[in-house]
Order: structure tokens, then C-alpha cells, then sequence
């Protein structure tokens, strides 16, 4: 039997309004149907990656101190795909 690759992942690029990239900002993502989340951190290259999500909808926070706090409630996973989610 060959498996089936059910779940998705968010991932994406967190940067400020001039480009520039932020490293340690905080990303939290809840299932909109469990109410289920999980956090991640952004790397140096601002970057960070959510995998193994059940498919649906999820809201993504992103908080960092001295910037201010994004919200996207509305992020679609489907079966077997990455959503990319640059925020800025």
C-alpha cells in the first residue's frame, strides 16, 4: 500500500514594511474547527513553517515586541499542500 499524504503546511516569510526581514517573531496557528494551535518562531532569515495540519481553516497571529500584531483568520489548508503565508 502506498501513503497518502493527508496533511498541509503554512509557511512563509514574516517582514517589516520596508522588506527587511524579522527574525524571532512569535507565529500562532489555531484550527478554526479544533481550536487546536501551535507556535513557531521565525529564524534568522524571518522564515518559519508549520507542518502536519489537518486540512481546513486556521487563524495565524503574528506578534513580535515594537511591532504591530497581524491577523489573517481565513488561511485554507487543503490535503497534501503548503499554503505560503508571507506577512508583512
Amino acid at each position: 500500500t502506498q501513503a497518502q499524504l493527508v496533511r498541509g503546511a503554512i509557511s512563509g516569510t514574516v517582514r517589516d514594511q520596508s522588506g527587511a526581514v524579522i527574525p524571532g517573531a512569535t507565529v500562532r496557528i489555531t484550527s478554526t474547527a479544533t481550536a487546536l494551535s501551535r507556535e513557531i518562531t521565525t529564524n534568522e532569515a524571518g522564515f518559519y513553517r508549520a507542518g502536519a495540519l489537518d486540512p481546513g481553516t486556521y487563524v495565524v497571529v503574528v506578534e513580535k515586541g515594537g511591532f504591530a500584531r497581524l491577523e489573517n483568520r481565513n488561511v485554507d489548508v487543503r490535503t497534501a499542500s503548503e499554503v505560503t503565508f508571507d506577512i508583512e
